[in-house]
């Protein structure tokens, strides 16, 4: 009989320290303040940053894309402004590491610099020493991809105005606003669009 009391008291024991551990629902919570301005940090403020600093070069692709529409002609100080937001990411974001960097700054550029060689008149200087600049801000996935659009979009392009008679097969139109397409979408989605690539391919 007293082992059943025993047990009986330690089971109501039990509960009791349990509703006490337990907070009532009715039970006012107590308010956690938030800090009043959140800094972002690790990933988070390395994506944003990020953003920022393609924002920044999207809009140089755009002073890009006019000036050589307009002129036929890419300045390099283009071309510096573009290798210096690079350093100042690689500074920023570990991202992409060195050797990516250097690959892209001439998977792309050394191609086109090889067949302007070979056929006069391919590419212009501009075009070539951009894709080597982006190439250095992008990496070698991003630049690729990039070098493929501005092709389908150029290609595109001149086949309608082939189809108009606008322009003759001869003719040469800059190539620089394709190439700030291609770039520009490889900014943000450069990577993706690899990796959907391959993806189907398998």
């Amino acid at each position: 009989m007293a082992y059943s009391n025993t047990s009986t008291f330690e089971i109501v024991l039990k509960k009791a320290r349990k509703s006490q551990k337990t907070p009532s629902p009715t039970a006012p919570r107590k308010s956690q303040k938030k800090p009043e301005n959140p800094v972002p940090t690790g990933t988070l403020g390395e994506y944003n940053m990020s953003t920022i600093i393609n924002v920044i070069y999207v809009i140089i692709l755009l002073c890009v894309a006019w000036q050589d529409y307009k002129t036929r002609i890419i300045r390099n100080k283009f071309h510096i402004v573009i290798f210096s937001l690079a350093i100042v990411q690689m500074l920023l974001i570990s991202e992409y590491r060195i050797t990516d960097r250097l690959i892209g700054m001439l998977s792309v550029s050394v191609p086109m610099l090889l067949l302007t060689l070979l056929i006069p008149g391919g590419f212009g200087g501009g075009d070539i020493k951009l894709m080597a600049a982006s190439g250095f801000f992008l990496g070698t996935s991003s630049i690729l991809c990039a070098m493929n659009l501005a092709i389908i979009s150029g290609s595109v392009y001149g086949i309608i105005m082939l189809k108009n008679r606008k322009r003759d097969r001869k003719d040469q139109f800059a190539f620089g606003p394709f190439l700030a397409i291609g770039l520009s979408i490889a900014a943000f989605w450069g990577n993706e669009i690899v990796s959907w690539y391959l993806k189907i391919q398998h």
